[in-house]
């Protein structure tokens, strides 16, 4: 669960910078870490 978190905090980050494309792929990389946790994978 932290890894999403600081996965979903870098995205901020990334998006404060107008760094769209690589906040796209973060925030995608967390929703498959959670998704992940809820198959319970």
């Amino acid at each position: 669960m932290d890894e999403i978190i600081k996965k979903l905090d870098r995205a901020q980050d990334l998006l404060e910078q107008n760094r769209i494309s690589e906040a796209k792929t973060t925030i995608y990389e967390a929703e498959c870490m959670a998704r992940d946790i809820k198959d319970g994978l």
